[in-house]
């Protein structure tokens, strides 16, 4: 393991950090740049379920929101979250607030696709609206009473409103 660890590295120093042509040396790399570019193979495995719930939450696309809704005939936001993911192998919690009591939390600066993002709106409990995380500052969310499974930007509106962030299982 640390030969395949230092293997790596060395790849990386040699590919990705260019060399300075008036010098025999390399740029000094940060610490933690290393060992995020070392994990990384191993987030992507591990994210597997969360893509799989990402596909099958973008199959949802234009299903038209229903209050308490947990099929493809209808969703609430929270319905859509736990139908994604249970498909991927995951199970999780039914409402919102409940969802987001039970899964880790993460930084939002370590956010990655498959992520739940949490939300609080105005007039109602604390944590009452959640989205998949897609990357690229995107979200898929049913998004209330009278529209449909859409993808949506983190915007100025959404971002006030982001109360955390979560990764299932």
């Amino acid at each position: 393991m640390q030969f395949k660890l230092l293997g790596i590295f060395f790849l990386l120093t040699i590919l990705i950090f260019p060399r300075i042509t008036s010098a025999d040396r390399y740029l000094q790399v940060n610490h933690d740049q290393i060992r995020t570019l070392l994990t990384q193979p191993n987030i992507q495995k591990k994210n597997r379920p969360q893509h799989n719930a990402i596909i099958k939450a973008k199959q949802m696309l234009r299903v038209p929101y229903r209050w308490g809704g947990t099929t493809p005939r209808g969703f609430d936001c929270s319905g859509l979250t736990q139908y994604s993911f249970r498909h991927a192998g995951i199970k999780i919690p039914r409402t919102a607030q409940q969802q987001y009591n039970a899964i880790p939390k993460v930084r939002r600066k370590h956010m990655t696709k498959g992520d739940l993002i949490f939300f609080h709106m105005p007039r109602r409990g604390r944590v009452n609206h959640v989205g998949i995380y897609l990357g690229n500052n995107k979200f898929i969310h049913a998004p209330g009473r009278g529209q449909r499974v859409k993808i949506s930007s983190l915007s100025r509106y959404w971002n006030k409103k982001v109360v955390g962030v979560g990764r299932p299982g």
